[in-house]
Order: C-alpha cells, then sequence, then structure tokens
C-alpha cells in the first residue's frame, strides 16, 4: 500500500508541476487585413479622421506626426495626376507574418495595391500598410508605406528592416509590368531595366507607353 500511495503522489506531483501547455497566442493577420480594409474604405470616402485615429506609436511621431505621414500619399496622389493618371481604387492583400522584437513589439506587413488610370492604359501602385503593435498584439497602428517609414527602420534598425522585408513601391502599367517606376528618395524613377526594355521594344517597331523618367511628390 505504500508503494501505491507513493506512486499516486508521484504522479500528483508530476501534474502539479507540468500543466497542460499554454495555448499559443491567436494570429492577428485576419484582424489586421479587416483593419486595413477599414483604413482603405475610410480613406477612399476622405474619412481622414477616422484613418489619423488608425495611426499611432513612436514610428508616427519620428516621421513628422500623423498629419505628415497622410499628407505623404496625398502628394503622390498629386504628383500622379501631373501626369494625368486617375486614382481609382484600393486593394488589400494577404498580411505577411507576425515579426516580433522583444516581448511586445510586433510588426505585420500588409500589401495594398492602388489602382490608376490613363490616357494609355491602366496602372497599379504596389504599396503597403504597415501595422505596429507595442503591447503584445492588444492594440495596433496603421501605418502607410513610404520610403521616409523604410529608411526610418532601417536607420534605426538594421536587423528588423531585413526581417521586414518592406515591398517596394512601385508603379506600373497594368498590361506590362515591365514599364514601370520604382520609389526612390521621395520620388518615383524608372530602373535601368525598364529603359532597356523599352529600348528593346522600339528596335523592333513597337512604341512603348511615353513614360516619365521621374515622378517627384
Amino acid at each position: 500500500m505504500k508503494s501505491v500511495y507513493h506512486f499516486l503522489i508521484t504522479i500528483f506531483t508530476a501534474f502539479a508541476f507540468n500543466p497542460e501547455p499554454a495555448q499559443a497566442a491567436p494570429d492577428p493577420r485576419a484582424f489586421l487585413k479587416e483593419e486595413a480594409e477599414v483604413y482603405v474604405e475610410a480613406y477612399l470616402k476622405k474619412d481622414y479622421e477616422t484613418c489619423l485615429k488608425m495611426m499611432g506609436g513612436d514610428i508616427v511621431n519620428a516621421l513628422g506626426g500623423k498629419i505628415a505621414v497622410l499628407n505623404h500619399y496625398h502628394a503622390t496622389e498629386d504628383a500622379l495626376k501631373l501626369r494625368h493618371m486617375t486614382f481609382e481604387t484600393m486593394t488589400v492583400d494577404e498580411p505577411g507574418p507576425v515579426v516580433c522584437k522583444g516581448a511586445m513589439e510586433q510588426f505585420v506587413v500588409i500589401p495594398e495595391k492602388h489602382y490608376y488610370s490613363a490616357q494609355d492604359g491602366k496602372y497599379i501602385l504596389n504599396s503597403y500598410i504597415l501595422a505596429v503593435s507595442d503591447n503584445g498584439g492588444r492594440s495596433w497602428s496603421m501605418l502607410e508605406g513610404s520610403w521616409r517609414l523604410s529608411e526610418h527602420i532601417k536607420n534605426k534598425d538594421l536587423l528588423l528592416y531585413d526581417r521586414l522585408k518592406l515591398p517596394l513601391r512601385k508603379i506600373y502599367l497594368a498590361d506590362d509590368p515591365r514599364i514601370m517606376m520604382i520609389e526612390k528618395g521621395g520620388g518615383f524613377i524608372t530602373p535601368p531595366e525598364t529603359i532597356k526594355y523599352k529600348q528593346s521594344l522600339r528596335q523592333r517597331g513597337n512604341h512603348p507607353t511615353q513614360q516619365p523618367v521621374n515622378l517627384v511628390p
């Protein structure tokens, strides 16, 4: 009986000190996609108050505040209007993985597309929203992607920058993505590969869309 008693005590102690493993924190990406869609819908309706409420955090302050971040988007829109590109709509794609920094900071890259029309066809701007949480995912801020955001993270934390893999913002002809411009230093420039591709089209007798070499907001 004594051995059985000790056996039961041993089993009880094992359960007491080895509880069931804690469940993993829920994946926030479905929620964040819905939040990004709310942000996009608010912007399409020019409900900038909602957009500003969804921004926040130290990164926004480092970039000059909520108004400055939102104004970057306006600057891009205005620059494209000068090239006779008319903004139509935006869509949100599936969020990337959750990137953690320390115990509390979390980041999720949410790709988005902006659609434009012009006399020579349809254009697509590949961009992103960066969702940021500084309290372990209990609340999130939405930041519109831009070269300033990318450079800020790169200069502040190169390891985090490499882990996030922020998408390159570029605008391209929907019918021929090889005709494109990429964002660099506050503007959009035509990369060498696009210039070479357009030259090859001319040599074959095709006349590519006359795209601006530089597009600076």
